[in-house]
């Protein structure tokens, strides 16, 4: 159940605002009842002295709560400017309490009193004081020049239209009356002059821009001190002392209450400014700033002529101040000018700029649609690329009755220089391969890049025999050497043709022929090229089924025995892969062990191998049979990754299977690729107690000089040397020599491949201390091993 949303308490800022906002409009309320009720019935300028006496006070009393709720929430020199503001309410409580004061004690009610009167003097200084330390807006000194122009041209016209307006006209008209005029002593002069700066004042708060958020009360403040300047100035002055004016100085107290209500609101947006509430600003047009001074000039003129047969003295001063303020509103002017021509210069920048923009999102447009349709690292088209043109020209090939081939390239091999030589190599050799694609590639067939290793080649016109030759073009560029940051690598390709419209009628389905026929090319050797047929998709999707065939339960081990050639007793066995699928049935190793390589699943498969073989050999030795070492293959993804060594020892230790009884084989090809990182992981695999062979030794790969450094127990001549045993010509002598090397090197010697007795007995004559082959027994599952290790068969 969601509990009830707390109110907030009496001391929040939002509760005060609000109080505040209420108190003031219900002294408003009083405030317009009292001016009806003195108007009816109280006539006089008794009643109104008594009305401005009673009511300004509590009027004051509002002004200065709402400054001292806006000084609990300003900050620093905001701070300090609410605290002369409260000092100035304060120092106006004072004087209206004199003035009643006064008044109850027997005093005149048309006067204030010397004490108000002191007062009334001392209230302006706190208050510009806290109005010239409130925050401004940032401007420019540009700006700064042209308002201060404009204040200056302002205060030439209020204060002589002030002058002649409020002295001047008022003491001619009374003398023309008749009616004696107050004299302008000290207190008089200080409050004429305390309302011409509040008038001056609060004229900024038209001219002035709007004021961020900060500073936005100060609007208000000026606005304020505006219409109480203009209170003080009509009835402080000779003007107020009119007849026509005695019994209405309910427009006083209206400035009075005007100027009080503009200050409370000043306060609650302090308030809210500091609760970081969001509010009203007042705002002002660009029109009104521009115009204002313009029309101080202009009223000046107006002035003149209407002196101009008048009074010479006061016709000079005032020819003077149009003559000033004629020469502020030139120099405001010229910096308008001047403002406008950097504006204009800085909208010609601008332009140039926008241009200059253009011109590079041009550019950037036309990269990044060559950058959509082709590959970042080779520069040939993408898959996106290939496949827009390989639809348009079968669109094109349909209605010319033209026929076209798709080749698909795939390199063999790449993993394993990316994984040796890094992806700097591995990205230099993509490079070198799309120019030689290029170069092989006739005109105008398209190379393009679909994804890692994967190429594909549009060759609109070429079929049969032409694009067979594209095709060894193609295979004899890859085979070449690649130089590597000045090291070698070598790298082969598979390819797949598929041909329209003998195969295929759709762009999508004539690419997927072209990719099952580069697998098949893969699966059969590698560095070759097939042509698609329609037998060939029943074994597409080697990759696909190939993952997660391991959780699926579908791979198992079976055995090969090796003999010892003298007692003829199995001496260890050689685990082989092999897979069984629900629908293609028994898959060759052939088939699947190169696209497992390829796609990295051999990584997944050959820990799965290796677990199993130690799993199996633990488990034969639990059931007292004889023990034997098993034989594992290790491919070189495998060899490559640096968890490869502690996987091994923690398969052993998983088991309880000592290292004596695991022999791990490593192909010559795999030991010669990187022969400094295989030395080091054999090396490590021998400390653990694992014995090493080098497997299919003999198949041209070898450096007899790194052969020597390999930390090896055992060599396992390839069966093509051993095929030729038995024959008494040059494969003896080659055979004999590798048999004579690995003994010479201190290693046990293994003869692979033995399917005839001759073979058995030209091996056994060489030195060979194993044998394994057709003739002593074929892989078998785990359970049919079982009786070759509790009895020696006969063999013939």
């Amino acid at each position: 159940m969601r509990s009830p949303t707390p109110h907030p308490p009496p001391s929040s800022p939002r509760f005060l605002s609000h109080l505040l906002a209420g108190v003031a409009a219900l002294l408003l309320v009083y405030f317009l009842l009292c001016t009806v009720l003195f108007t009816l019935w109280l006539p006089g300028p008794e009643a109104a002295y008594r009305f401005d006496q009673d009511f300004m006070l509590p009027l004051g009393l509002l002004g200065t709560l709402a400054a001292w709720i806006a000084r609990r929430g300003a900050e620093g020199r905001t701070r300090w400017a609410w605290t002369f503001m409260l000092a100035a309410h304060l120092t106006l409580v004072a004087a209206f309490t004199a003035e009643s004061l006064h008044v109850h004690l027997g005093g005149p009610v048309r006067e204030d009193g010397p004490v108000a009167d002191l007062l009334f003097a001392l209230i302006p200084p706190p208050m510009l004081v806290g109005l010239l330390l409130l925050p401004s807006a940032p401007a420019l000194a540009r700006d700064r020049l042209k308002l201060a122009i404009d204040v200056l041209t302002l205060a030439l016209a209020g204060g002589l239209a002030g002058w002649v307006g409020l002295v001047r006209w008022p003491q001619e008209a009374a003398a023309h009356w008749g009616v004696p005029m107050l004299t302008l002593d000290l207190d008089k002069l200080i409050q004429i002059s305390g309302g011409l700066l509040f008038v001056l004042l609060g004229a900024l708060v038209l001219l002035a821009p709007a004021t961020p958020r900060n500073v936005r009360p100060a609007r208000w403040l000026l606005l304020a001190d505006f219409l109480f300047g203009l209170s003080v100035l009509v009835f402080e002055t000779p003007l107020g002392q009119l007849p026509a004016l005695q019994t209405h100085k309910l427009l006083s107290v209206s400035g009075w209450v005007l100027a009080e209500l503009c200050f409370v609101l000043a306060a609650l947006r302090q308030r809210q400014d500091a609760a970081r509430r969001t509010d009203l600003l007042l705002e002002n047009g660009a029109l009104l700033n521009s115009v204002l001074p313009y029309g101080a000039l202009i009223a000046l003129y107006l002035l003149l002529f209407a002196y101009f047969s008048g009074d010479t003295r006061i016709r000079a001063w005032i020819a003077a101040a149009c003559f000033a303020a004629t020469l502020l509103m030139l120099a405001r002017q010229g910096l308008v000018i001047h403002e406008n021509v950097q504006i204009g210069s800085a909208l010609r920048q601008r332009t140039l700029a926008l241009e200059e923009a253009d011109h590079r999102k041009s550019e950037l447009l036309t990269a990044l649609a060559h950058q959509a349709q082709h590959d970042a690292l080779t520069g040939l088209p993408n898959r996106a690329a290939f496949t827009a043109h390989l639809e348009a020209a079968v669109s094109q090939a349909s209605v010319t009755g033209e026929e076209l081939t798709v080749l698909f390239v795939d390199l063999d091999g790449f993993k394993a220089v990316n994984d040796t030589l890094g992806h700097a190599a591995g990205d230099a050799l993509l490079r070198e391969v799309a120019v030689r694609l290029r170069g092989a590639v006739p005109q105008p067939g398209l190379v393009a890049r679909l994804s890692g290793d994967e190429f594909t080649t549009l060759l609109p016109g070429v079929v049969g025999r032409e694009a067979e030759r594209v095709a060894q073009a193609v295979l004899e560029e890859l085979a070449r050497p690649y130089a590597l940051g000045g090291r070698q690598a070598s790298v082969t390709g598979s390819v797949g043709l598929s041909v329209y419209p003998a195969d295929a009628r759709e762009a999508d389905v004539l690419l997927r022929h072209a990719d099952t026929a580069m697998y098949h090319a893969k699966a059969h050797g590698k560095n070759a090229w097939r042509a698609y047929t329609p037998d060939l998709d029943a074994a597409a999707g080697i990759e696909t089924l190939l993952r997660g065939a391991v959780g699926r339960g579908e791979f198992e081990l079976h055995y090969q025995p090796q003999f010892d050639l003298l007692g003829r007793q199995v001496l260890a066995l050689e685990a082989l892969l092999r897979w069984t699928h629900p629908e293609l049935g028994s898959v060759a190793p052939g088939r699947f062990i190169p696209v497992a390589e390829d796609t990295g699943l051999i990584a997944e498969i050959g820990a799965w191998v290796l677990d199993e073989a130690c799993r199996q050999n633990a488990a034969w030795q639990r059931l007292g049979l004889a023990p034997v070492r098993v034989a594992v293959n290790v491919s070189p993804a495998q060899l490559a990754r640096e968890e490869f060594v502690p996987q091994v020892e923690a398969t052993l230790r998983r088991h309880g299977l000592a290292a004596t009884w695991l022999e791990l084989e490593v192909t010559e090809r795999l030991a010669m690729r990187e022969v400094e990182r295989t030395v080091t992981v054999l090396r490590a695999l021998r400390r653990l107690g694992v014995r090493v062979a080098l497997d299919d030794f003999g198949q041209g790969h070898s450096s007899l000089s790194h052969l020597a450094h390999l930390p090896l127990d055992v060599l396992k001549v390839d069966r093509a040397l051993i095929s030729g045993l038995g024959r008494a010509g040059q494969a003896d002598r080659v055979a004999q020599a590798v048999v004579a090397l690995g003994r010479g090197l201190g290693l046990e010697v293994v003869a692979e491949g033995v399917e005839t007795p001759a073979q058995l007995e030209a091996a056994a004559a060489l030195g060979c201390g194993r044998a394994q082959g057709f003739l002593l027994g074929r892989p078998l599952p785990a359970a049919e091993v079982e009786p070759h290790l509790t009895s020696v068969p006969e063999l013939t």
